[in-house]
């Protein structure tokens, strides 16, 4: 009888895995209604193997399909339950993938602040996997955002070059802070 359970078990695994391929064929060629059947039958797979890592991958897959249909809610709620399902220790490399991922959402949206709360953790996730390439991977992103989260301010004061906004852009020159808006409260 266990024999024949840990088969089925197998043969589902194996199915999960084929579907899941399926769905991300047909992401490729941009029907993502029919990527989604597919992806969710792998998740539900997934979910009766409790399998967190396919189930994962299976969120992520989902909220890459949702956000081509510009379901960006949706996907941000798949992205959320990827990080959510890769809590456990050995999972925490999915952890750091899932958070790179929304920091890459937010950001790409012009929310750095929440996509460097994302990026900060996945750094700080990173630095405990023992892999150079991952660690370096997030520091550029981090950075890439804190650098796209200052502009923005900085552009601002640029745009309205008052006597105020040109003092607030020499203290912040003068102090090189990580943050623009750092400057602005430690000299004015």
């Amino acid at each position: 009888m266990k024999r024949k359970e840990g088969a089925a078990s197998g043969d589902k695994k194996v199915e999960g895995k084929a579907a899941y391929r399926v769905g991300l064929a047909y992401q490729c060629v941009g029907d993502h209604e029919t990527a989604k059947r597919y992806l969710k039958m792998y998740m539900d797979i997934s979910i009766v193997l409790g399998d967190d890592e396919s189930l994962g991958n299976a969120y992520k897959a989902i909220a890459n399909s949702l956000e081509s249909e510009d379901k960006l809610a949706e996907s941000v709620e798949y992205l959320e339950k990827f990080v959510e399902v890769s809590q456990d220790e050995s999972l925490k490399h999915n952890l750091e993938e899932a958070c790179m991922c929304l920091g890459v959402f937010f950001c790409s949206r012009g929310q750095y602040d929440k996509g460097c709360q994302h990026f900060e953790r996945a750094y700080e996730i990173a630095q405990h996997l023992n892999n150079v390439a991952v660690l370096q991977k997030a520091q550029v992103y981090l950075g890439m955002a804190r650098a796209c989260m200052m502009m923005a301010a900085y552009s601002g004061h640029v745009a309205q070059a008052g006597h105020v906004n040109i003092q607030k852009l020499l203290a912040w020159k003068e102090s090189r802070n990580d943050r623009f808006n750092d400057a602005d409260t430690e000299r004015l």
